[in-house]
C-alpha cells in the first residue's frame, strides 16, 4: 500500500512523495503509479506569466522576438495561425521533455542544477504561451479587416452582375457570334458593349485579388 504525501517545491511545481511496500521512497514531479489513487495533474508552470514587451523597434515574449505582422490581412492571418500551431506543438514537446527530466532526476529535486533546469523548461513554456496569446489578440484585431474583405468580395461580385444587366438592357443581346463582316448595326453593338466591358474587366481584376485574399482566410 502507498503512503502519499504532497509537498510544494521551491519553484512552485507540484511534487509527489510516496513509499512503496518495501520502504522505497520516491520523490517526483510526475504523479505516482495509476493504482496509487492519486489523480494525474497537468504540469504547473512556476512564477508569473510572461507578457509581450517592447525592446527597441520589436516586441518580445521573454527573450523570444515576436514576428512582424504583415499589412496584408490574408498574409497576417495565415502567418499568425500557422505560428499558433507551431507554438502549441512546442509547448507540448517542452512539457514532455520536462516530464522526462523530472522522472529521470527525481532524487535531485532539491539541487540548484535541478531547479535551474526546471526553471528553464518553465520559461520556455511561458514564452510560447505569451506568443500564442499575442497572436490570438492580433487575430481579434484583424476581424474588422477580414469582414471588409468579405464585404468587398460580395460588393465587387454584385457590381459585375449589375453592369452585365445594364449592358444587356443598353446594348441588347449578342447576335453576332462568328460574324466576320461588320455592318452598321453590329458596329453599334460592339461599340456599346465596349465601354461596359472595360469597366467589368477593371472590377474583375480587383475581384481576383480579393478572392485570393478571401481564400487564404477561409483556409484558416
Amino acid at each position: 500500500m502507498f503512503l502519499i504525501l504532497l509537498t510544494t517545491f521551491s519553484v512552485s511545481a507540484k511534487m509527489y512523495k510516496w513509499v512503496d511496500d518495501e520502504g522505497n521512497v520516491t520523490y517526483s514531479q510526475t504523479p505516482p503509479p495509476a493504482d496509487s489513487n492519486i489523480e494525474k495533474q497537468d504540469i504547473k508552470v512556476a512564477g508569473q506569466t510572461i507578457k509581450p514587451h517592447k525592446k527597441g523597434k520589436h516586441l518580445y515574449c521573454g527573450k523570444s522576438r515576436l514576428p512582424k505582422v504583415s499589412d496584408r490581412v490574408d498574409s497576417a492571418v495565415s502567418m499568425l495561425e500557422e505560428n499558433v500551431i507551431g507554438w502549441k506543438d512546442s509547448i507540448a514537446s517542452i512539457k514532455e521533455q520536462r516530464g522526462e527530466y523530472t522522472k529521470k532526476n527525481s532524487k535531485d529535486f532539491s539541487t540548484k542544477r535541478y531547479t535551474e533546469r526546471i526553471k528553464s523548461y518553465d520559461n520556455k513554456i511561458k514564452e510560447n504561451s505569451c506568443k500564442i496569446e499575442w497572436a490570438k489578440s492580433e487575430l481579434v484585431n484583424l476581424e474588422d479587416d477580414k469582414t471588409k474583405i468579405y464585404e468587398n468580395y460580395d460588393n465587387l461580385g454584385n457590381a459585375i452582375k449589375e453592369l452585365e444587366h445594364e449592358k444587356n438592357i443598353a446594348c441588347g443581346s449578342n447576335n453576332y457570334e462568328g460574324i466576320v463582316v461588320m455592318d452598321d448595326e453590329s458596329r453599334e453593338y460592339f461599340k456599346c458593349i465596349k465601354k461596359f466591358d472595360r469597366e467589368i474587366k477593371k472590377i474583375e481584376k480587383k475581384l481576383r485579388t480579393v478572392k485570393r485574399q478571401k481564400e487564404v482566410i477561409d483556409n484558416y
